[in-house]
């Protein structure tokens, strides 16, 4: 996916990099560097995420003042009046977590 993306993006030059990483690892993401984006945008990865605070922190100290975080929690098909809710087993480490709906 990131190939088909460069792909398609080349008109906007050096303005766009892509960078596959793991979005709960705090310091690798500052690796990106502080106070470096206007915005952030993260679609639909939030609820695959056992633990989003190291996301958070990171987008914190990334974003530059007053900028901007844009996230979707879940896919739009479940957004309905016929979804059920359930529980959901999650496991952090060693640690088992229950995420209620």
């Amino acid at each position: 996916m990131i190939r088909f993306a460069e792909e398609r993006s080349k008109a906007y030059g050096d303005r766009i990099t892509y960078h596959v990483m793991d979005a709960t690892n705090e310091p690798d993401l500052l690796g990106l560097g502080p106070g470096t984006f206007d915005a952030a945008l993260c679609n639909m990865a939030l609820f695959d995420m056992a633990d989003i605070r190291p996301h958070l922190s990171a987008l914190n100290k990334l974003l530059k003042p007053y900028g901007r975080f844009v996230f979707s929690k879940t896919h739009p098909c479940f957004n309905n009046p016929h979804m059920s809710q359930r529980d959901e087993l999650q496991y952090l480490g060693d640690e088992c977590i229950t995420v209620m709906l």
